[in-house]
């Protein structure tokens, strides 16, 4: 804590006295303790009654207060600062410092220190206050502008969702105007087909009108030409047409007789045909098998051979050729010049083979 040295030396003297030793004493002993304070600048203290020690506080006072107010600050600041710089700095026990806080309580509580600190502390307080309005103005603005931004983000939304449905129900319409349109069609189809069918109808009972018709009158002649036919039968003519019809009866029935006979011999002939057919069927089969086994053994001769040859080749390529050990009469010496080509036999082999004894080449026949 700091103190004001012009509070202290104000209320050294206003401090009543505690014990047995006057206030005084006290004071006296303090400003002993401290020669390089301030305070013994000033008057000392002398012991007066009570009237005069009021009166000299007020004078005191009045005359602080008179001060210029940079004067009276930079005092005031002078004497703090000298204090900081005793306290820490003093010799005294623990026991007198206690008594001097003790005794000095309400100086100490009273001092600039602690006016400073109230401030300070209701500053702090008013800069919080205001720092806290701030806050919930600033939640306000936020929320105020969070809520726009929501709304127009929900705007824009309802929009695009608005836009999405409107499209939906463009593509759903569409499709249901055009089954609509193709139904509509298939029922306008329907309805000419069956206005086609009705034509038919009409059209085909009207033909078939006519028909009967006609087969009726068709009829009617038959009738008359058969009564006027069974009328005139019983004349010469009649019976001349009726030989004449016995004729081309006769000539039927002997068309049909031959017809019969020819019948039968197509038949006959395609039961012959059908055995020529079997046996030709069986000629072919035998002849099919005689060849297939002729066809297997020439492919069984031809991979025999075909092993025979692979099985020479692999053992003339394995086989190290050796110089020839069972020569043999020159027949070639007069061919080949000058007796360097001599015929040999390979007996691993059981090859003839020439052999060149200078150049030591063979030839395989």
């Amino acid at each position: 804590m700091i103190l004001d040295p012009s509070q202290v030396t104000s209320d050294i003297t206003n401090v009543p006295p505690r014990g047995n030793a006057p206030g005084i004493l006290k004071a006296d002993a303090l400003r002993e303790l401290f020669p390089s304070s301030p305070i013994k600048q000033k008057k000392r203290a002398r012991p007066v009654d009570s009237k005069l020690i009021s009166t000299n506080n007020s004078s005191h006072r009045r005359q602080f207060l008179q001060k210029p107010t940079n004067e009276r600050i930079t005092s005031s600041y002078k004497e703090r600062a000298w204090f900081q710089q005793k306290i820490p700095n003093s010799t005294l026990s623990m026991a007198s410092q206690l008594a001097f806080r003790e005794y000095f309580h309400g100086a100490i509580a009273n001092s600039a220190s602690s006016a400073i600190a109230t401030t300070w502390r209701r500053h702090r307080r008013r800069k919080v206050a205001r720092l806290e309005a701030l806050s919930a103005a600033a939640v306000v603005v936020q929320t105020i502008y969070r809520s726009q931004r929501t709304q127009r983000w929900f705007r824009k939304y309802v929009a695009s969702v608005r836009r999405s449905a409107t499209s939906i129900q463009r593509m759903v319409r569409s499709r249901l105007a055009r089954n609509h349109a193709k139904t509509h069609v298939a029922a306008m189809k329907k309805v000419v087909e069956e206005a086609k069918a009705a034509q038919w109808s009409q059209a085909a009972l009207r033909v078939q009108v006519a028909w009967r018709k006609k087969k009726g009158r068709i009829h009617a002649a038959a009738k008359r030409i058969q009564h006027k036919f069974r009328a005139y039968r019983a004349t010469r003519l009649g019976k001349a047409m009726l030989a004449t019809l016995k004729l081309s009866r006769r000539k039927r029935e002997r068309r049909q007789a031959k017809q019969k006979i020819i019948a039968e011999y197509l038949v006959d002939s395609a039961a012959a045909r059908e055995q020529e057919h079997a046996l030709m069927i069986k000629v072919t089969s035998n002849h099919n098998a005689v060849q297939g086994e002729k066809d297997r053994k020439t492919a069984e001769a031809a991979a025999a051979k075909a092993e025979r040859r692979r099985l020479a080749l692999l053992a003339a390529e394995t086989t190290v050729r050796h110089p020839p050990q069972t020569p043999l009469k020159n027949k070639t010496a007069g061919k080949k010049g000058k007796g360097e080509w001599v015929e040999a036999w390979d007996d691993a082999t059981n090859r003839k083979y020439v052999y060149n004894t200078k150049t030591g080449e063979s030839k395989w026949s």
